[in-house]
């Protein structure tokens, strides 16, 4: 009798360390590291992109968003990354470090060019300065240094902006200026990066409005600790094992409207919401990750 009572409470055991596992986790920390720059690249200039794109990921709200020089262990100080040719380096002890002090992954920037210049009219007076940034950001494991996630950046992206056509912004009257007003629009762009450097992945829960076969709008394992807001969009699929294989159908699409509590929101479902009840009417697991 004792041995079937502890075969079953290791059973129960089992399926809620199994439920666990499958639950979302809240907000990964992310260490968000200097910039290296080359010679060309003075540090003034190299500060205002990493603070523009800090900020930007600061207000997806996704990540807990780190900055190493809040970190006695890791800060460098100022005239050392100063100097031309500064780096933070990507050392593994730097980055055991890291690992150490709490963070999943490293956010790691490469300026490798920024230019500006000074236009005229054809009169030789001064139209002020117009700038380019180049750079690419790169998301590192630092618990074994295995880059994730790559991406490079080119700003500005239209042609028409800057003095040939920025309505947006003032003339620059420096190149200091044109370039801080060229690092300012980087925002939105930092959104997107969020969304594919660190997916959020959930599951449908319960359906809620449902017309005729269709579901309407949804609940999502998903809430505030997960860094969820209103008009986060994700792709729906349905989780099957085919040969012993897992496999994700995609099944449609679906947008939160309300976030509820810390773990759960409210999604309307704006495709797939015949495929999504038949999978939740057949018992299947739903699930849902970021629309890139």
């Amino acid at each position: 009798m004792k041995k079937l009572f502890l075969m079953a409470a290791a059973l129960v055991f089992g399926v809620f360390c199994g439920m666990a596992q499958d639950e979302p986790q809240g907000k990964q920390n992310v260490f968000f590291d200097y910039f290296d720059r080359p010679n060309s690249v003075s540090f003034i200039w190299a500060e205002a992109i990493r603070n523009n794109v800090m900020e930007g990921i600061q207000k997806t709200n996704r990540v807990n968003l780190i900055d190493v020089d809040s970190k006695g262990t890791l800060a460098i100080e100022k005239s050392r990354r100063e100097q031309d040719n500064a780096s933070a380096g990507e050392d593994m002890n730097r980055m055991k470090v890291m690992s150490e002090e709490g963070a999943n992954l490293l956010v790691k920037g490469i300026v490798t060019d920024v230019t500006s210049k000074e236009s005229f009219n054809s009169k030789g007076e001064s139209l002020g300065y117009d700038a380019s940034i180049t750079f690419t950001l790169k998301v590192i494991d630092p618990s074994n240094g295995t880059t994730v996630y790559t991406e490079n950046f080119k700003f500005p992206k239209n042609l028409l902006t800057g003095l040939t056509g920025n309505i947006t912004k003032a003339v620059a009257k420096s190149a200091d200026e044109a370039v801080q007003n060229v690092a300012s629009t980087m925002g939105k762009d930092m959104k997107k990066f969020v969304e594919k450097a660190f997916p959020t992945e959930g599951r449908i829960v319960e359906l809620d409005e449902v017309k005729g076969n269709e579901a309407k709008t949804a609940y999502i394992n998903l809430g505030s600790q997960n860094g969820m807001a209103k008009g986060a969009k994700f792709e729906v699929r349905v989780k099957r094992m085919i040969g012993g294989k897992a496999s994700l159908k995609l099944l449609g699409e679906a947008e939160v409207t309300d976030v509820e509590s810390e773990e759960l929101s409210k999604v309307k479902i704006k495709k797939g919401g015949k495929e999504i009840k038949e999978a939740m009417d057949a018992g299947q697991e739903v699930v849902v990750k970021s629309l890139q």
